[in-house]
């Protein structure tokens, strides 16, 4: 099944699922992969986002958060990300 949801996460993000198995990031990243497909690239996140048509960007980083929404695309924090997704 294909879903036409797309993710984008933070460097943040995804360095602390790695390093925390059992972190709130982990369950993001999870759930992102679970759920849709997951854009990755270490900088640019908004333009990732825009250009990839991404339903939402999951970070930690205050300066993107500060953004929510960015051209349509919703800027949440991992914990936000679990409980919409």
């Amino acid at each position: 099944m294909t879903s036409d949801l797309c993710f984008v996460l933070d460097t943040g993000v995804v360095v602390s699922a790695v390093l925390l198995p059992r972190s709130v990031p982990r369950q993001a990243v999870d759930r992102a992969f679970a759920r849709g497909m997951v854009l990755a690239k270490d900088d640019k996140f908004l333009e990732l986002a825009v250009s990839g048509n991404a339903t939402c960007i999951a970070s930690g980083d205050n300066d993107l958060l500060v953004l929510n929404p960015f051209r349509g695309v919703a800027i949440m924090t991992p914990q936000e990300f679990i409980s919409a997704t």
